[in-house]
C-alpha cells in the first residue's frame, strides 16, 4: 500500500496538504469558487500582466505593471541568484531587455524598470479587508508558458505568517488552485478587480500543484515605501 501511495503523485500531494493543514494554527477549508469575476476585473488583470524571461528564453514567471511608465513588480524568488539582464514580454512575441532593478530582498520583492509604455486601467489596492476564507479570487498569468490564461481559485487560509522559513515575517495568505509552474510573481485579484497581492514561488509546499502563498498587497505597498521611489503612482481608485 505504501509503495502505491509513493508512486502516485495525487496521493502525495494530498498527504502533503494534510500535513500542511494540521501543522498550522488555523484550519484550512477546501471548496469551490461560486462567483465569476466582472469583465472589467479581467481587463485590469490582463492590462497589468507581464512575463519575465532569462536571456535564453526560459520563462521565469510573471509580474505586474505598477504604472504606465513601465515599472514592474514581481517577487525576488523567481529570479536567478546572479544576473545582469532579463527579458520581459507582454504578448510572448515581442521582447525587451531590462537591466535596472530595485531590490527589497528581505520582503522577497523586486521592481524592474523598463522602457515599455502601457495604458493601464485604474486598480484598487487591497487593505486586507477583502482577504477572508473562501473569497473568490483569480489571476491572469502564464502557467507552463500558456500566455493570458485565466485561473480562478479561492482563499483557503488568511494567516500563513511564519510558514515560509526564508521570509518568516511576510504575512502570506494561502490560496487554492492558483499556483502552478510559471504563475509565480503574477497578480492575484478579487472578483471586483481589487489587487490582493502576488503569487509566491512554490517553496513551502515543495510543488506547484495549485496550493500556494500570496504576498499581500498591503504588505507590498508598505515595502515600496522603503525604496523612496516617488514616481511609481499605483492608482488607488475604484
Amino acid at each position: 500500500m505504501i509503495s502505491i501511495i509513493l508512486n502516485n503523485k495525487k496521493y502525495l500531494y494530498f498527504l502533503l496538504f494534510l500535513v500542511l493543514s494540521y501543522s498550522c494554527k488555523k484550519r484550512t477549508i477546501i471548496s469551490y469558487p461560486n462567483q465569476v469575476p466582472e469583465k472589467n476585473s479581467i481587463k485590469i488583470a490582463e492590462s497589468r500582466h507581464v512575463d519575465i524571461f532569462l536571456l535564453n528564453g526560459s520563462h521565469l514567471g510573471g509580474g505586474i505593471f505598477l504604472d504606465n511608465d513601465g515599472f514592474i513588480l514581481t517577487e525576488r524568488s523567481i529570479l536567478p541568484s546572479k544576473f545582469r539582464e532579463l527579458k520581459i514580454s507582454i504578448d510572448g512575441k515581442n521582447f525587451q531587455k531590462v537591466k535596472k532593478f530595485f531590490f527589497l530582498k528581505e520582503d522577497n520583492l523586486v521592481i524592474i524598470s523598463s522602457d515599455l509604455k502601457v495604458n493601464l486601467l485604474p486598480m484598487k489596492i487591497s487593505d486586507n479587508s477583502e482577504i477572508s476564507i473562501l473569497s473568490d479570487i483569480f489571476t491572469v498569468t502564464s502557467p507552463y508558458g500558456l500566455k493570458f490564461s485565466f485561473i480562478q481559485g479561492f482563499i483557503s487560509n488568511t494567516n500563513r505568517k511564519g510558514l515560509d522559513p526564508l521570509f518568516p515575517d511576510i504575512p502570506y495568505f494561502q490560496v487554492t488552485t492558483l499556483n502552478y509552474e510559471g504563475t509565480s510573481g503574477s497578480g492575484v485579484y478579487s472578483i471586483n478587480g481589487t489587487f490582493l497581492g502576488i503569487n509566491r514561488k512554490s517553496g513551502v509546499t515543495g510543488q506547484e500543484n495549485g496550493f500556494g502563498l500570496v504576498i499581500p498587497a498591503k504588505f507590498i505597498m508598505e515595502s515600496l515605501k522603503k525604496l523612496k521611489i516617488t514616481n511609481i503612482p499605483i492608482e488607488n481608485k475604484n
